[in-house]
């Protein structure tokens, strides 16, 4: 039996549970986390379930962990509070911009979320990083593959959309997208590199310099550089010295880092 009240364009209703659905941009269930916790379930910390009625279905845009308990433990019915008039795009945004309090939203779930929504920035970053030959992934294990979200749109927004396709560029041309390339360490120290020498360095030494080293290499003599604690410096500085690495001095660069 439905109770139901109406404020705006929300209702609250007890809908049935089997027929909540879930859309495209939501993170994967923790399987083990929801088992654990309908171990324990307790009702009174369940809360309202955040539902977008659309289509004639009832997407659950927040609360998806919670529905999953419910269905495990066989709760025929849930109260919900119903949009409605939202689209696919509206219920994307909301969902990356919600605060949940029972499951983190992951910075990758949120970044996918607002690319569903049609997020200019977030589709413009997406597609930067596809065109530049890499994919966004959960881990680094891949060649081409970048999972250091956080960095990416760091420089996105700090360095701008150009810069971070010269960095992926400069990347996927020295290490051909090597996992181990594609760290935050890297990227950082890449960003860090064309921000003090874009006017003077020459691309193709760069590659070609470069080329010689493995990652491995800067990462392990960025980390022993105790001299400062800037990230970005730490890995520049050392992509600086393999670029002069072998060069007459006339081709070399100069120092020009403060840290």
């Amino acid at each position: 039996m439905k109770n139901n009240r109406t404020f705006k364009n929300v209702t609250y209703e007890m809908l049935e549970v089997a027929e909540l659905k879930v859309g495209e941009y939501q993170r994967k269930i923790d399987i083990r986390k929801t088992r654990a916790i309908a171990a324990e379930f307790d009702p009174r910390r369940l809360g309202v379930i955040q539902v977008s009625r659309r289509n004639g279905n009832n997407y659950v845009f927040d609360g998806q962990h919670r529905v999953f308990v419910l269905k495990l433990l066989k709760i025929p019915m849930v109260m919900c509070e119903v949009h409605h008039g939202m689209s696919y795009e509206d219920e994307a945004r909301l969902f990356a911009e919600q605060d949940e309090g029972t499951t983190a939203v992951s910075v990758h779930t949120k970044f996918n979320a607002l690319v569903e929504a049609g997020d200019e920035k977030s589709v413009e970053l997406k597609n930067i990083v596809e065109n530049s030959g890499f994919t966004i992934v959960g881990n680094s294990h891949t060649d081409y593959g970048i999972s250091a979200l956080n960095t990416l749109i760091k420089i996105y927004n700090n360095s701008g959309p150009k810069r971070l396709k010269t960095v992926l560029h400069l990347i996927g041309k020295t290490w051909d997208g090597s996992p181990r390339s594609t760290n935050s360490k890297l990227l950082n120290g890449v960003d860090c590199f064309y921000g003090h020498y874009k006017e003077m360095f020459n691309e193709n030494t760069y590659i070609k310099q470069l080329r010689k080293t493995l990652p491995d290499e800067i990462l392990r003599d960025g980390t022993a550089d105790l001299s400062t604690r800037d990230t970005g410096i730490k890995y520049a500085k050392q992509i600086l010295l393999k670029y002069n690495y072998g060069l007459k001095e006339a081709n070399k660069l100069p120092y020009r880092f403060n840290g």
